[in-house]
């Protein structure tokens, strides 16, 4: 067997690996949690309305939970309607952790420890995240971030060359609307025909949707601000959103949190615009995507524990030495180890549980900040040293060749 052929059979090996591993947490997911699937049963009931022509904004959407997405998505919705809900259930939490696992790949590739043991490296993430909330929280409810999230990363770091730069990240804003958002990246970037890429996607997917859908086209884009606000379903103010305007729910009188989260929003945006550039010359184009991808989730006024799901990457961009180092900066490591710390012990639970003011408090909205932390630890991994240093080095697309 020739080199090459020893190198794909390795490769092919670890991708059956996964597959493996994927399939054995799935099933034992469903069997030790059981999986309620409230937010897949609404995109099943979409699914059954594109098939049965029903609409999918008004009292015939016979779901608990109200459709807020784009009619796009329910088309995209369709083979979910298909088979038996147990089916369904297995097969979604199976499908969703092949994307964890695909996220993994793509974005732990430079962690020093993945190239002597890939593998361990990416089963023992896959496993880890599997039980943390952000994940599990997914995987329960049967969300579809993981999805838009792959969607995304394949776009950023393994977009076919036939395939324009931003369509990818504009389709997955076709299926939930805040990845129109990550279009910022590519404006803040210069990065223009990304842009207009993005646009086109956005555009292609939802003239897709109204093709098939006019009606219910018309009907959420004619009335789109009431239909995104039905998303929350229940008091915001709980400690399951966990975006900055849900911290202020908690904390502020009513008549304050508009003010000051609009504000807070500015301010966010200005600086997210500097981290952004800063970031993506430091550390590569995944850190400075992952910038504005929890930053939307922190400024976004409903922001659920299963909206963090950039936390996947942003550890792996944090585990990642910066361009210019050979190590990985120490504050680096302490926001990967409050992330683990949060997210593996469910603290904003733990806290809103917790019946002492400051500590409550703190934990409470410990996801939140755990965002601020890794944004910060991204953005100041320290200057360039060594200028002869190959400027793809610690850039996770210049190893996916390797």
């Amino acid at each position: 067997m020739s080199g090459l052929d020893g190198l794909w059979t390795r490769r092919w090996w670890r991708v059956g690996v996964l597959v493996v591993v994927c399939g054995l947490l799935a099933t034992a997911f469903q069997a030790l949690t059981g999986v309620h699937g409230d937010d897949l049963a609404v995109y099943r009931t979409a699914g059954r309305a594109v098939l049965d022509g029903t609409n999918l904004y008004d009292g015939s959407f016979n779901a608990r939970l109200p459709f807020t997405y784009p009619p796009f998505a329910a088309v995209v919705a369709v083979p979910v309607a298909i088979g038996t809900w147990g089916f369904m259930q297995w097969t979604w939490s199976f499908i969703s952790l092949l994307m964890l696992a695909a996220i993994i790949v793509l974005s732990y590739r430079g962690v020093p420890l993945t190239r002597k043991r890939p593998l361990s490296v990416y089963v023992g993430f896959l496993i880890l995240w599997t039980i943390a909330s952000p994940i599990s929280d997914h995987l329960g409810y049967g969300q579809v971030g993981l999805f838009l999230t792959f969607l995304c990363l394949i776009d950023v770091l393994a977009r076919p060359k036939w395939l324009p730069e931003g369509v990818l990240v504009g389709i997955a804003g076709a299926v939930k609307l805040v990845p129109i958002v990550y279009l910022g990246y590519y404006v803040i970037t210069g990065k223009w025909k990304a842009f207009a890429g993005g646009a086109a996607g956005f555009a292609g997917a939802t003239a897709v949707g109204f093709a098939i859908l006019p009606r219910a086209s018309l009907d959420y884009f004619g009335d789109i601000a009431s239909l995104s606000g039905r998303v929350a379903v229940g008091d915001p103010a709980v400690f399951g959103n966990q975006s900055l305007r849900g911290m202020a729910l908690r904390v502020l009188p009513d008549a304050m949190v508009g003010p000051v989260w609009l504000a807070a929003c500015v301010v966010l945006a200005g600086l997210g615009i500097l981290a952004t550039r800063r970031v993506q010359r430091l550390r590569g184009d995944l850190a400075a995507f992952t910038v504005v991808a929890l930053l939307a989730a922190v400024v976004t006024p409903i922001a659920w524990t299963h909206h963090f799901v950039w936390l996947v990457p942003a550890v792996g961009v944090l585990l990642t030495p910066p361009r210019g180092r050979s190590t990985i900066p120490a504050w680096s490591l302490a926001a990967v180890a409050l992330t683990a710390a949060v997210v593996l012990f469910r603290l904003p639970r733990v806290g809103a549980d917790l019946d002492v003011p400051v500590v409550g408090f703190v934990l409470e909205n410990s996801l939140l900040w755990v965002a601020f932390a890794v944004l910060v630890a991204l953005v100041v991994p320290g200057a360039d040293r060594n200028a002869g240093v190959d400027a793809s080095a610690g850039d996770p697309k210049s190893s996916l060749s390797a």
